[in-house]
């Protein structure tokens, strides 16, 4: 049975980890406030001047083509957003966009393609990345209920496997990231470029999309494309969004280590965690 306990104590980390991460991006992705928030702090929305009047940005590369520049309304990239999140977590089944009313070159403009094609077949992609996080989200969920009722089943046969067991679980995660990002600096290297913070982490970005999209060049070269689309989505949008997401999962596994270390405190002074019930006599 102490196999299957160290099993089940490898699966409840592996769940909590994932858990903790996949449940963050689907919150973040689907909250249009957090766009709407990250938008105005890298200026995608119209700027407000000393007048009061606002000035649209410039969003360039509309369409997929580099000849088309437009100022949309901030209620057109609210427009956008809604657009993004429906998208992805509906059953809507194009990404294509057009607008009415857009400026566009200098002049008001109706039936304007927002996103260009390859824009439109890469959230294609994504939009099959997140059905599967979500399946695979479920199973975990799942996975962690019975790992988690098993070791309550086995009670306090598992308290001396719990510390250890976690420990390698999480220094071996660690030591996989340390290799990635080695790897981040190895590529820059090999590329002839400068180990900067701007360099690491435009590499980092396009090594992440290596692990989304593995079996398929053309998709990972589809990742990366001037459009509409990477206007507003900016890296910074994405660094944000990744902080977030590595803070909330920060919070749940110091909470998860803090109750370890109370198992072992327990466990260290003789006093039983799950205790059997007495039967009346």
């Amino acid at each position: 049975m102490k196999i299957l306990d160290r099993i089940a104590v490898l699966l409840l980390n592996l769940c909590i980890l994932m858990v903790s991460i996949t449940v963050p991006v689907f919150t973040i992705t689907s909250s249009k406030g957090f766009y709407q928030t990250q938008f105005e702090k890298t200026g995608i929305y119209a700027t407000i001047e000393e007048n009061g009047e606002k000035t649209p940005t410039t969003i360039y590369y509309v369409d997929g083509n580099s000849a088309k520049r437009a100022q949309f309304t901030d209620e057109q990239i609210d427009v956008m957003i809604d657009h993004i999140i429906s998208y992805l977590f509906t059953n809507q089944k194009s990404f294509a966009l057009v607008m009415d009313d857009v400026m566009l070159n200098g002049m008001l403009t109706d039936d304007v393609s927002v996103f260009g094609e390859v824009a439109v077949g890469h959230m294609v992609d994504v939009k099959g990345l997140f059905t599967f996080f979500i399946v695979l989200t479920i199973v975990l969920v799942l996975l962690l209920l019975v790992a988690g009722g098993y070791l309550i089943w086995r009670k306090n046969e598992f308290q001396g496997l719990l510390l250890k067991y976690s420990l390698i679980f999480y220094g071996a995660f660690i030591a996989l990231i340390g290799a990635f990002c080695l790897g981040v600096v190895f590529d820059l290297q090999a590329a002839g470029k400068a180990v900067t913070s701007d360099n690491f982490l435009d590499q980092l970005w396009g090594n992440f999309h290596h692990i989304l999209f593995p079996f398929s060049a053309e998709k990972f070269e589809n990742s990366f494309f001037n459009d509409t689309l990477t206007q507003i989505l900016t890296l910074d949008f994405f660094m944000a969004a990744v902080s977030t997401v590595l803070i909330v999962a920060g919070i749940v596994l110091v909470l998860w280590f803090g109750f370890i270390a109370f198992v072992k405190i327990k466990t260290k002074h003789g006093i039983k965690i799950f205790r059997p019930k007495m039967r009346a006599k």
